[in-house]
């Protein structure tokens, strides 16, 4: 299905996404992790192919499933949150998603630490996300404490450091 998607083949995608739903529901249940994951795969589909409410949609069922069977700051579930703040960016429910975001950063910043590369790409979707919402200060910020997990981590001249003091 992930093919057919890369390919421009979204009603293919979306058939096949069904065919591998439905089975799984049936087999292990709405909350399994297969079906979750089978159901992820379908609400990336729809988000590529630009499906945004249908997604949206997906994407919540999958996240409320994986808080429910895996707990709120487990990887697939944090994996999850920040796919659908995208998707609520990309429908202009910037409030939305900059406080899906935010919980994402937190929860990197306590497991993972303010320096792993999961927490550097959470920071740096926030900031695309306050961008999209206008808020230029909290941009500021944002960018000044990615600026310096850089410096930390990467040293002065490395080009991740350089390319975001631009």
């Amino acid at each position: 299905a992930a093919t057919l998607s890369m390919l421009g083949e979204a009603e293919a995608a979306g058939a096949l996404h069904e065919q591998l739903v439905a089975p799984y529901e049936r087999l292990y249940g709405p909350d399994d992790t297969r079906t979750l994951d089978a159901l992820a795969g379908k609400a990336r589909t729809l988000a590529r192919h630009h499906e945004l409410g249908y997604a949206r949609k997906v994407y919540e069922r999958v996240l409320e499933g994986r808080e429910r069977m895996l707990g709120a700051e487990h990887e697939a579930t944090l994996q999850c949150s920040a796919r659908l703040a995208q998707v609520l960016a990309q429908m202009g429910l910037q409030r939305h998603a900059r406080n899906l975001q935010e919980t994402v950063v937190g929860a990197r910043e306590r497991h993972a630490g303010p320096d792993h590369p999961a927490t550097v790409q959470a920071r740096e979707a926030l900031a695309e996300i306050l961008a999209d919402g206008g808020d230029l200060d909290a941009v500021r910020a944002v960018q000044e404490a990615l600026e310096r997990t850089r410096v930390r981590s990467l040293g002065t001249a490395h080009p991740d450091t350089l390319s975001i003091q631009l």
